[in-house]
């Protein structure tokens, strides 16, 4: 007959044990500080024993305080432990429905279309019309724009005027508001708006309202740039807007493409923004009277 082996310690009694020893364990050193104390009394002059167990009380309590420092740090890092795991199980859950419904794609060119897609956005390029919505919900988190705003003619300088109470304006302003930074270069041609030594007063008025809205501008005519680096003229002409250094959005007549790192196109338009502004001028540069 086989005889069951009975356990000697449930892991409750396991748990209550650990309890009663760390009680113990602070009840010891509590009676050792005491039983050194007598002991320093008697051969020791009073003064000594005083001092030495005044040492033992202050060292059983920065014990008892260092234990529970641990305690907590460990607490505190089995809830972050915690979370990280949730957290990568939520997105191993995310992953596996992705790759069910990619997998159950039965047309081959759809499927074909789909790794094109991903892989242009993992290569940084994002389609039109991801571009379309992704620079207002850009706009309510960037700390930084640094802009190009190429204007050919005097009429797509007057378009601005469309723009004011438009919600990229509008998230611009708030941008101002929360201590971001906005830079932008017009790109503009002195023949268009400048007649006989005098601004366009709309073009003027344009500018004006963007710098005394808190806006960065710098003028850039680009008869100084055909000028000094005609190797670069048509490069540097060009409407981009760069979000925190890290996407850019491009516009042209075609439409707006926008790029992300690891793209090297967000590289480009930092080398351009900074080429435009050696050759800028400030706005009160340009308008040493107007007051700020």
């Amino acid at each position: 007959m086989k005889i069951k082996r009975k356990e000697k310690f449930s892991p409750k009694h396991l748990d209550q044990m650990d309890v009663y020893r760390k009680f113990a364990l602070e009840i010891i050193s509590f009676l050792f500080t005491l039983g050194f104390s007598y002991v320093a009394y008697v051969i020791a002059t009073p003064s000594d024993a005083y001092l030495v167990g005044s040492l033992g009380v202050l060292n059983t309590l920065t014990v008892a305080g260092l234990k529970k420092e641990v305690k907590d740090s460990l607490d505190k890092t089995s809830k972050e432990i915690h979370h990280k795991l949730k957290d990568s199980e939520r997105l191993l859950t995310e992953h596996i429905e992705l790759y069910r419904k990619f997998g159950e794609i039965d047309d081959p060119d759809l499927k074909r279309e789909v790794l094109w897609f991903i892989d242009d956005i993992y290569e940084g390029r994002l389609p039109e019309h991801i571009a379309r919505n992704r620079r207002i919900q850009l706009l309510e988190r960037t700390n930084l724009i640094r802009a190009s705003a190429y204007h050919e003619t005097l009429e797509s300088l007057y378009d601005w005027n469309k723009t004011w109470l438009s919600p990229w304006y509008k998230n611009t302003l708030e941008l101002l508001a929360r201590g971001g930074k906005v830079e932008r270069n017009f790109i503009i041609s002195k023949h268009s708006v400048l007649s006989n030594g005098k601004w366009d007063g709309e073009a003027y008025l344009i500018l004006k309202r963007q710098f005394e809205d808190g806006v960065d501008i710098r003028i850039v005519w680009t008869e100084d740039i055909a000028q000094e680096i005609q190797h670069l003229h048509r490069d540097i002409m060009r409407n981009f807007t760069i979000f925190d250094d890290c996407e850019v959005l491009e516009t042209d007549r075609t439409g707006q493409r926008m790029y992300r790192r690891p793209s090297r196109q967000v590289d480009l338009c930092q080398e351009l923004f900074d080429k435009q502004r050696r050759f800028s001028k400030t706005f009160k540069e340009v308008f040493p009277d107007v007051e700020t």
